[in-house]
């Protein structure tokens, strides 16, 4: 029997029997969320499938969208990639972070603490050289007082290769192998104080 198109359009009646929800994975649920965050930044004609999808499978390690780690973690990853400058080289950037829990946290640290120095949303900076420096940091906060406390302002300043590999070895116990929790604490009690 053939359906026409208005037979196809009418109501259907009831059955009476409800319907299971689909169980979306936390990959896809994910990147619903990521569409999402670039329609509401008005970047969805970037042909961004691809990265959203990469971006959707690390974040769905940390958790599903209704977990408090992982929001934090989302947000931290949609301030530092949709920018119109940084949108173009978020899957270049992305294939850079490891497939961890751990990395994705010293990221969303990372970019929690260059808050404290610029507006990370509107900031100019080089993704590349701000994921690879974040994500050999201990203590990110640290990192960035005592880069202020040299007079650094900007976020494309601190989060470079060069700065850090100056700052490894004039504080060697803010970043690196010779972290020391205690080291850290005073010198950041003397940035405070200076200031």
């Amino acid at each position: 029997m053939r359906v026409t198109h208005f037979e196809s359009n009418m109501v259907q009646p009831d059955s009476g029997r409800r319907r299971a929800k689909e169980v979306q994975s936390p990959v896809a649920e994910w990147v619903v969320y990521f569409r999402r965050a670039l329609r509401a930044r008005r970047l969805q004609h970037w042909p961004l499938d691809d990265p959203c999808a990469k971006t959707a499978g690390l974040l769905a390690l940390v958790g599903k969208p209704d977990e408090p780690a992982a929001q934090t973690v989302f947000a931290a990853l949609t301030s530092l990639f949709f920018n119109v400058h940084r949108v173009r080289f978020w899957d270049a950037a992305i294939s850079r972070v490891p497939a961890n829990v751990e990395a994705l946290q010293r990221l969303s640290a990372a970019v929690s603490a260059a808050g404290r120095v610029e507006k990370v949303s509107s900031a100019r900076f080089q993704i590349h050289y701000f994921i690879d420096v974040a994500l050999q940091l201990p203590d990110p906060v640290s990192y960035v007082d005592v880069c202020r406390r040299d007079g650094l302002d900007q976020i494309r300043a601190i989060f470079h290769p060069n700065t850090l590999k100056f700052t490894a070895t004039k504080y060697r116990g803010v970043v690196g192998d010779l972290a020391d929790v205690g080291y850290r604490e005073t010198l950041t009690k003397k940035v405070k104080t200076v200031k």
